[in-house]
């Protein structure tokens, strides 16, 4: 087996077997392809607890690696949509103490999540109106009611045969933080901020089209900013109304409303110019 097939089929085998993702890592590495360690970072930080005297260390090495430019390699696949899906692994030892204020249960399995916000033009293959103020098929989609985010996963699972879903909120942070415990998937501070999300510092006052940031190390973009996301998880305002929280804060949102803890509960029946959503469907190992 050459090198290219080698890598290829261990980076097909992490959904299933966890420990590809360290052979993987080592091959990788051994190449002098520098994915390799962002890889072997990210998952050994799923190990961390936060009081490891390591994990800042690795935290910080992984952003730096990240920030050069480096896109990471991962599990992930490309639907007839155009829909990109990226494999989200389970922490080996999941704890409340890796989220600031858990909204919910924290995950329980893996997962996968488009990498990407929905777009104006993956929406309109599957819905008859485009509801965004700011028309560009590269843009996430906007001003959509959380009923029609529904609506678009079941007519995308009756497509695709995959249970596709809003994410939970604790599904959203736990994916966007991608093992980091920092404000930002890059950092802290606002300077971290403006390497991976389009806000109220940097947008121009406008939605700007998808993965122009850098990513994370699972390869999500557009996390932090861009346009907030439904998520599932019910809730209750300070009014006493009841919602749906959007997380990642959006273009015209202040640095503090970006973080990976930043959320909001919305009405569900309500839309914004502001809002978009991005999918997900949990990892089922069908050869366990």
């Amino acid at each position: 087996m050459d090198s290219t097939t080698e890598i290829e089929h261990l980076l097909n085998d992490i959904p299933r077997n966890p420990a590809a993702a360290f052979q993987l890592a080592t091959q990788l590495m051994k190449l002098g392809d520098i994915r390799g360690e962002i890889l072997l970072l990210s998952y050994t930080l799923l190990g961390q607890d936060a009081v490891d005297p390591k994990r800042l260390e690795n935290e910080r090495r992984l952003q730096r690696l990240l920030a050069s430019g480096i896109t990471p390699l991962v599990p992930c696949f490309t639907n007839c949509l155009g829909i990109t899906f990226n494999f989200i692994p389970l922490a080996r030892a999941l704890s409340g103490s890796q989220f600031d204020k858990p909204r919910g249960p924290l995950p329980t399995r893996a997962f996968y999540m488009s990498n990407t916000p929905i777009t104006q033009a993956q929406w309109k293959r599957l819905m008859p109106v485009n509801p965004s103020y700011f028309e560009n098929d590269d843009n996430p989609v906007e001003g959509v009611l959380w009923a029609d985010c529904v609506e678009y996963c079941r007519r995308l699972s009756e497509i695709t045969g995959q249970k596709v879903r809003l994410p939970t909120s604790t599904e959203w942070e736990y994916a966007c933080r991608a093992g980091t415990s920092s404000e930002y998937y890059s950092g802290n501070g606002e300077n971290a901020l403006a390497s991976v999300g389009w806000y109220e510092g940097n947008s121009g006052g406008e939605p700007h089209p998808v993965a122009q940031k850098l990513p994370n190390a699972w390869g999500l973009y557009d996390m932090h900013g861009n346009v907030f996301e439904w998520c599932d998880t019910a809730c209750l305002s300070a009014d006493e109304y009841a919602g749906r929280v959007i997380c990642g804060g959006a273009w015209g949102s202040r640095a503090s409303d970006c973080t990976a803890l930043s959320y909001r509960c919305y009405p569900e029946d309500s839309s914004n110019f502001t809002i978009g959503f991005r999918v997900s469907f949990s990892f089922v190992n069908t050869e366990s």
